[in-house]
């Protein structure tokens, strides 16, 4: 491991590449994810990025923790109640580097990726190939700047898909994945869905469809009226009305007001984004319906990671036709667990033994492909120093001293 550690430090697009190829997934799942959570981390420590990235109001924050002691931090910054966000600000300003928030946020959540790829291909023995695709798929369909730039919400996601990957494997108890998901929780409030699903899966699993049906329409009822009722109650200054609000905010994603909603939801890049966002929600649902059919499967029971999958797919189409935008904030969940889905599928159906699965396989790196680009492009659109990201993402620690 240690060659692979000095290689990310110095070239971490090359070490990503080759710890892809030459770790062994069953024996090392840990080991290959924190290569390439630093790989990421390092490669995103030169991203520069101007004012109207929440990155940049997530730095100039971090003032707020400078001068008080770790007792005094938690409610320093910009948020209440959000002690393991105050805690991981607290320890960068302390340390004296802002570029480190955006930096560990990179290694914390495309670790907790590499882990559930590597760990579920190592149990279902899938080449290296199946394996590499995946990657390339969750890499590519979360965005960036989610990571690395808004950080909270998808990495209190991704963390809560940790908690749920590792319970539905059998490797922490239900209270186990009830608490990891708590440190979740406490960096971003969007997590609490995300748990309740997940409390929710194994009676979902039993009747899927009247589950997930149930939970669209609820999801789609509470949306639609909290969309009423959080304008009226946010100006309230009665603490429950505020409680209230605070809930409501956490539920319906938002953070912005009118005039940045309004923005988004007009822009066409935006709009390209999630028409391809929802083909490649379909791609994961298409993978989870065949293996479940594979398995057996009548529509009387399936898997319950399978079933947090297709509820938090059902949730995002049910926000998402209510909200402007933000309604596709929970699809970290169903990226990293849904793509286990088609690491099963591919391993146990090879596309190259079925025209059909080839196609489709083609079609899903097609369009993982496009979300790469889509990507790509909101990075380079609000970046401030290309020279700088290019350094460490090619020469790594080097490239930081360029």
């Amino acid at each position: 491991m240690i060659p692979h550690l000095f290689f990310a430090a110095v070239c971490p697009l090359g070490a990503t590449l080759l710890a892809l190829l030459t770790f062994n997934y069953k024996k090392h799942p840990v080991q290959i994810a924190a290569v390439l959570g630093l790989c990421f981390a390092i490669a995103f420590y030169g991203l520069r990025l101007d004012s109207s990235n929440d990155i940049a109001r997530h730095i100039a924050l971090l003032q707020n923790y400078e001068r008080v002691d770790v007792f005094h931090c938690f409610g320093a910054g910009h948020y209440d109640a959000l002690f393991v966000w105050d805690i991981w600000c607290w320890i960068v300003a302390k340390i004296g580097d802002p570029y480190l928030l955006q930096s560990s946020a990179a290694f914390v959540g495309y670790a907790i990726i590499g882990y559930i790829v590597a760990d579920c291909s190592g149990r279902l023995q899938a080449d290296r190939y199946i394996t590499a695709a995946a990657f390339f798929h969750i890499v590519a369909a979360i965005p960036f700047l989610w990571v690395v730039c808004g950080i909270r919400s998808t990495i209190a996601l991704l963390v809560c898909a940790l908690a749920a990957y590792l319970y539905f494997t059998d490797k922490i108890k239900l209270s186990g994945a009830f608490i990891l998901s708590l440190v979740g929780v406490f960096i971003h409030f969007v997590a609490i869905l995300s748990v309740l699903l997940l409390l929710m899966s194994s009676l979902i699993a039993s009747s899927p469809v009247k589950g997930i049906a149930l939970i669209f329409a609820v999801t789609l009822a509470s949306a639609v009226i909290g969309n009423l009722v959080y304008p009226i109650i946010e100006g309230i200054g009665n603490p429950v009305a505020q409680v209230l609000a605070s809930a409501l905010e956490a539920f319906l994603g938002y953070s912005e007001g009118d005039n940045w909603t309004e923005a988004q939801s007009s822009s066409l890049n935006t709009r390209v984004n999630i028409a391809f966002t929802f083909l490649w929600i379909l791609f994961l649902v298409y993978n989870v319906v065949r293996l479940e059919k594979s398995r057996g499967a009548n529509g009387k029971g399936i898997s319950s990671m399978n079933a947090l999958s297709l509820s938090v797919a059902a949730v995002t189409v049910a926000l998402s036709s209510v909200l402007e935008s933000n309604g596709t904030r929970l699809v970290p969940v169903l990226f990293a667990l849904g793509e286990t889905s088609v690491i099963a599928r591919m391993a146990g159906e090879p596309p190259s033994a079925n025209k059909s699965l080839f196609v489709v396989d083609c079609i899903g790196m097609i369009l993982a492909s496009a979300l790469f680009v889509l990507h790509g492009y909101s990075v380079a659109y609000g970046i401030v120093e290309t020279s700088s990201f290019i350094s460490t993402a090619f020469f790594g620690v080097i490239g930081a001293f360029l």
